[in-house]
């Protein structure tokens, strides 16, 4: 009869057990870091995504922005033109009870060189004068006058004028004398309105 002779070292039960716990760990610490990853890209992809929409986001209140600009100028454009129309309309008229308005208020020695005017109702005038006191006492008259809601003196220069007629105590030639240049803003109600009759008070030189 054989004898069964087992020259094995016994196994012992506690480091089986030790080693199937390292196993099961290192197991679940694999799942979680996995699961870790997982989420971490997930994270990531949804961060871009949401960068993603803020800049579709920007760009398109960038692009309302710029088109809002667009149509406000447009239509600043379109209001500004029809004014222009509506006003040009006011002052299509005849301009003989302007010039009146103007010549009255002049000084005795005092006489226009140009005289022009735009769709935006301002008129240009370029007049001589003996004096320079003589420009400044035009303006303040021309500010008086219900013909213009404004008037503004642009420059003022001193030019000779030969072969002038002589007056009291001057020479009969190269005579100096002032050239003043005027910018004046129209009133069309009222020059409409005054179209054709003589102004009542302010025509008076």
């Amino acid at each position: 009869m054989l004898a069964d002779i087992n020259l094995l070292p016994k196994k012992d039960p506690r480091n089986v057990a030790n080693a199937t716990l390292y196993i099961l760990l290192a197991f679940i610490a694999v799942i979680f870091a996995g699961l870790f990853i997982i989420q971490l890209t997930s994270a990531n992809g949804e961060k871009a995504e949401v960068k993603s929409q803020v800049a579709a986001l920007q760009s398109e209140h960038e692009r309302l922005a710029a088109e809002k600009g667009t149509k406000s100028n447009s239509g600043s454009s379109v209001s500004s033109l029809q004014s222009a129309v509506e006003y040009a309309h006011g002052v299509s008229l005849d301009s003989v009870p302007v010039v009146k308005e103007l010549a009255g208020k002049l000084p005795e020695r005092g006489f226009f060189k140009t005289f022009s005017y735009n769709d935006a109702g301002e008129l240009t005038l370029s007049v001589q004068f003996d004096t320079n006191r003589e420009a400044a006492y035009y303006l303040a008259r021309l500010k008086e006058s219900t013909y213009f809601t404004k008037a503004d003196l642009i420059s003022i220069t001193a030019v000779k004028e030969e072969g002038t007629g002589p007056a009291e105590g001057e020479e009969s030639d190269g005579v100096p004398r002032s050239e003043a240049q005027y910018i004046l803003t129209l009133n069309p109600d009222y020059i409409q309105a005054e179209s054709g009759e003589p102004a009542d008070d302010d025509s008076s030189s």
